[in-house]
């Protein structure tokens, strides 16, 4: 071999001699380079426009579950006698003193003693309807308020801390190569690296964006390790459409469950695709009002109103069919819709890892650079039940 000849590897995609020879233009750059827009990267950058970022330096922990306002106890057995079967785990919501109705026979009744999977009551107190009915199973009981005897002890307390998961950060990277060359030719233009570097954050960007929204696991520490996203945390409130949407579908399945454990004023924001802002433009135009963004990262916000309050609808570019036929088969995540709570959700970063750009990466003697933008994050859920989702919208 030659002396000076080089005995390096051409980088895959790296363009040669010859690529320049050829193309003999310089590319209209205005056109092609790119900011990061926030319609395709909705969720990222609010969550880190409203700050919702929290450095960790072991697994992220979240809160799954609060229910500080319990609303019912399920009976699970038939009978009319003084113990009463609930579903597993709501026992926790009631204590000696609670007042129970059930609002099938108007019949009050008052628990007595708190077991795991069980209370005794008192049937029909207070001639609160009839206590010989039998209760059904299942029988919802609500939970309508507290009477304590006179001179008692004060009732158990719950604990105040609610029921945890763990989710971990996953490590994002995105790397970007130019030959001395590209560096230096005029044919490229001294705004490549700039073109290239943009190319490669929105890049990470996306992909950062899609793990939070469409990680369908619980999250693993095992190496590699990964973030659960919202299509892994929400199951409570999680509905197939397997069809078109109608009005009725998004109120009693969406709308109505998600909202109910929302009662105060929060940020409601549904991430939606084109097939869920196409059938509410359909059967909501007088509940529609479209408002300029006051997000500070420049989405498009459409607020659609109801009878719980006004929830910001944002088209999200990313969720677009999959495949190039519009048929049932390949709606893809078009036919989805994410309403999240936003006061519950955010980011953790594992250290100081957050999204940032590595210069010099490259190995001494390549005749060129490589970059990196590295980022290590995971997702952040509180409360999943505050949170829906509605999949399978076919038109």
């Amino acid at each position: 071999m030659a002396i000076g000849s080089g005995a390096g590897t051409i980088v895959s995609g790296q363009r040669k001699l010859v690529d320049i020879a050829t193309a003999r233009k310089k590319p209209q750059f205005t056109g092609e380079t790119i900011n990061i827009s926030g319609d395709v990267a909705p969720l990222y950058l609010l969550i880190k426009k409203l700050g919702k970022s929290k450095k960790v330096n072991q697994a992220s922990y979240f809160h799954l579950e609060t229910d500080w306002l319990p609303v019912e106890v399920t009976n699970t057995t038939v009978g009319t006698g003084t113990t009463v079967t609930i579903t597993a785990g709501h026992e926790v919501r009631v204590a000696v003193g609670t007042i129970l109705l059930c609002t099938r026979t108007g019949e009050l009744m008052r628990v007595a003693t708190v077991a795991s999977g069980s209370l005794g009551v008192d049937r029909g107190v207070g001639g609160g309807g009839p206590g010989a009915v039998a209760l059904q199973n299942p029988e919802p009981l609500l939970i309508v308020g507290f009477a304590d005897t006179e001179g008692n002890t004060s009732p158990s307390g719950k604990s105040s801390e609610p029921t945890s998961k763990t989710n971990y950060c996953q490590t994002f990277r995105q790397a970007l190569e130019l030959s001395g060359r590209d560096l230096e030719s005029d044919n490229y233009g001294p705004g490549e690296l700039e073109r290239i570097k943009g190319d490669a954050l929105e890049a990470i960007t996306q992909n950062m964006e899609k793990s939070f929204l469409l990680n369908n696991c619980t999250g693993t520490a095992t190496d590699p390790s990964m973030t659960a996203g919202v299509l892994g945390l929400v199951t409570t409130n999680a509905y197939d459409v397997a069809g078109a949407l109608t009005e009725t579908a998004l109120t009693d399945n969406f709308i109505t469950p998600w909202f109910r454990r929302n009662n105060s004023k929060k940020r409601m924001m549904v991430f939606a695709g084109e097939k869920f802002l196409r059938a509410l433009g359909q059967f909501g135009l007088d509940n529609i009002r479209y408002a300029s963004s006051d997000t500070g990262i420049g989405i498009s916000v459409m607020k659609y109103r109801t009878n719980f309050g006004e929830v910001e609808c944002v088209r999200h570019g990313l969720l677009t069919p999959v495949g190039n036929s519009n048929s049932a088969a390949t709606y893809g995540m078009q036919g989805y819709a994410f309403g999240l709570n936003m006061e519950y959700v955010g980011k953790r970063v594992f250290g100081d890892r957050e999204l940032q750009l590595l210069k010099d990466r490259q190995t001494p003697d390549r005749d060129g650079i490589k970059w990196e933008y590295l980022s290590d994050e995971g997702f952040y859920l509180a409360s999943e039940s505050q949170h829906a989702i509605l999949k399978g919208i076919t038109g």
